[in-house]
């Protein structure tokens, strides 16, 4: 069923190429008929027979040996060895494939007479070339066939219709033209929407990530410069609507009433800047709820300074690296000198722990975890909190890459809230690209929330 489903899908995407090209072949063929040059065609035909007693039986017998022998009579007028001397008398100025290709060479069942039909663009020379034929057929048939006790041929080849000059050219089969372009543009468009779809390996819209599995699409949103996130600098645009409706959705699954935990990552490393945490952070924080975002991994604090990591391992504490972000709009806690015991920390009790204690110190808590290409640990936080939003680059995930996510996922007996769904630039009201320089972000003079 699900392959079923797959050529539907397949057929639906691409079937604006396939009449596309069966239009262009059916107007091929009928141009190719239209614009080609006239043939002239003429037929002459050859009767065989085997030269043996008078008797009825020998007779019989004899016939029924010719008839078998017609599919290598048919064959053997357009052999090399029949053309060539057809060419070398007419001094024709062609090959003998080539003029294997002009022949048409025919005979009816039960029957042991051969019809050659030369197509020419000379009608004389049509006659002539199927004239040379027949007699030079008759000639080598009698040579090669098999020999009587005496020497003589046993095989009798004789010319029984000469061929003449047509006074016009033959018609041609509109429809079959028509028809075979059709059939030959259909094939094309098949091995284009074949190519299409090979070279296609990249999410390029909604419709690509919801075939990919299925998965609720949270928000459609677009980039924007480093800096304060675009809930803040641009609350009325309508990415700020789409985060917006995104937290509708992430409390609608999850509930309401007590505290969120909600697992950030990419499925890919993602190369534009849309601060899907930070945003969703905001968004929260627009309903008067206390929100922090804890930062699991380097991507957005290179630099390394104090942060998580250094709580787990005891050398701070939380108050002291918690940090308001976005002009105090939520906190953050950075990712901290993280290093090679980022897997074991982010597995440790000490982790659970800190996350229930931030449970009972804010109303929601986004982990922002490494892209699940690079680490599986947004999977392994995932299992211990509400729910995973997965994030997907339009143009540079692979959907290859989305289904192998959600495979894991659901392996990995992880809820999965939904899709953010990153465009690749911003565009204006007016399709153009929109530029927007970076806010410079306020700070504020502590946390939002007092540690306690």
């Amino acid at each position: 069923m699900n392959e079923k489903r797959k050529e539907l899908e397949f057929l639906r995407r691409h079937w604006i190429t396939f009449i596309v090209f069966i239009m262009l072949g059916a107007a091929g063929g009928w141009a190719a008929d239209q614009f080609s040059d006239p043939l002239y065609k003429s037929q002459s035909s050859v009767y065989f027979s085997l030269d043996f007693s008078q008797s009825a039986t020998d007779l019989n017998q004899g016939s029924n040996y010719t008839q078998k022998q017609m599919v290598s009579f048919a064959k053997l007028a357009a052999a090399p060895i029949v053309l060539d001397s057809v060419i070398r008398d007419l001094s024709l100025d062609t090959s003998s494939r080539a003029l294997a290709n002009s022949l048409d060479v025919s005979f009816s069942p039960d029957s042991v007479i051969l019809q050659i039909v030369v197509a020419d663009r000379s009608a004389s020379q049509a006659r002539d070339i199927a004239n040379a034929v027949a007699q030079n057929l008759t000639l080598v048939a009698e040579q090669i066939g098999p020999k009587s006790g005496a020497g003589k041929g046993s095989i009798s080849a004789q010319t029984i219709e000469q061929a003449t000059a047509g006074s016009s050219p033959g018609s041609s089969d509109v429809r079959t033209n028509i028809a075979a372009g059709a059939f030959l543009g259909l094939l094309l468009g098949f091995l284009m929407g074949l190519i299409r779809e090979t070279l296609r390996s990249r999410v390029r819209g909604v419709s690509d990530l919801k075939s990919a599995g299925p998965v609720a699409v949270l928000a459609v949103v677009e980039p924007r410069p480093a800096g304060v996130p675009l809930m803040v600098a641009e609350p009325s645009s309508t990415s700020a609507d789409q985060y917006r409706r995104a937290v509708m959705n992430l409390q609608q699954l999850h509930g309401a009433e007590g505290p969120l935990s909600i697992v950030v990552a990419a499925a890919s490393r993602q190369r534009s800047n849309c601060q899907v945490t930070d945003n969703l952070a905001a968004a929260f924080a627009e309903q008067d709820t206390q929100v922090i975002v804890v930062h699991a991994y380097q991507g957005k604090d290179p630099t390394g300074g104090h942060g998580l990591s250094d709580v787990l391992e005891g050398d701070v504490e939380l108050e002291e690296v918690v940090s308001p972000a976005a002009g105090g709009t939520y906190d953050e806690l950075m990712a901290g000198t993280t290093g090679a015991n980022r897997h074991r920390q982010l597995a440790s009790k000490g982790f659970d722990g800190l996350i229930e204690r931030l449970q009972s110190l804010y109303d929601v808590v986004l982990v922002e975890a490494a892209p699940l290409d690079q680490a599986a640990d947004a999977l392994q936080i995932a299992r211990r909190l509400d729910g995973l939003v997965l994030t997907v680059e339009d143009g540079k995930t692979r959907r290859r890459d989305v289904r192998t996510r959600l495979e894991e996922v659901q392996a990995a007996g992880v809820q999965i809230s939904g899709v953010v769904f990153c465009l690749r630039k911003r565009r204006s009201k007016n399709g153009g690209v929109r530029t927007s320089q970076p806010a410079r972000e306020q700070a504020a003079p502590a946390p939002r929330h007092e540690m306690v």
